[in-house]
């Protein structure tokens, strides 16, 4: 007679396994993405703990949750231009009128700190002209001209380098309902980053 060997029960898993399986899967990358934007959130709460000795002798520990204070926003002086963003981004809403008195009021501003990258350099007689893109993104474009810089800052500089800059607003043109198209800038210094 001859034995009769037992096979082990191969498991199959079926449709309903594998969709308990996928949403076990999105769960979890739901919490991952949930825990990191609880560590990248400005707006964190702070936890502070009081213990006390109770009259037996037990510590009793008292929690009290208090919002991270909100840092308050800095306003510009009057001698110093906004951000270039401030100055030449969104300005759909704005009419023509409306879009010629905002940039009257940006020239003669002090630029401090503002970053960029090369666009272009160009020879304007014994100095030189900068251009720089100031936006990030797919598509390059010459926002600013830096007017007057010298060569031995100048001719060193390549496309896309970042520089940073001080300065004065000459000037900031208007064309086809744009501003800071473009914007020009004298008085500058100008240093590659």
């Amino acid at each position: 007679m001859s034995q009769m060997q037992l096979q082990p029960v191969k498991k199959q898993s079926g449709c309903l396994g594998r969709i308990l399986k996928g949403l076990l899967v999105i769960f979890g990358i739901f919490i991952a993405l949930a825990v990191v934007a609880a560590m990248f959130n400005p707006k964190t709460s702070t936890t502070s703990r009081t213990a006390t000795t109770t009259t037996s002798g037990q510590v009793a520990v008292s929690a009290q949750a208090t919002e991270a204070p909100a840092v308050p926003p800095t306003a510009t002086p009057e001698w110093m231009a906004p951000s270039f963003d401030e100055i030449c981004g969104s300005n759909s809403e704005l009419t023509e009128v409306q879009q010629e008195a905002k940039v009257k009021k940006m020239v003669d501003k002090k630029i401090v700190g503002w970053i960029g990258k090369v666009y272009d350099v160009k020879s304007d007689g014994d100095t030189y002209q900068v251009s720089v893109n100031m936006t990030d993104g797919f598509i390059r474009a010459r926002d600013l001209v830096i007017e007057g810089v010298s060569e031995d800052v100048a001719v060193p500089l390549n496309v896309d380098q970042e520089i940073s800059f001080d300065g004065t607003i000459e000037d900031i043109d208007i064309s086809f309902g744009v501003i800071c198209n473009p914007m020009t800038v004298v008085d500058a210094t100008v240093t590659p980053q």
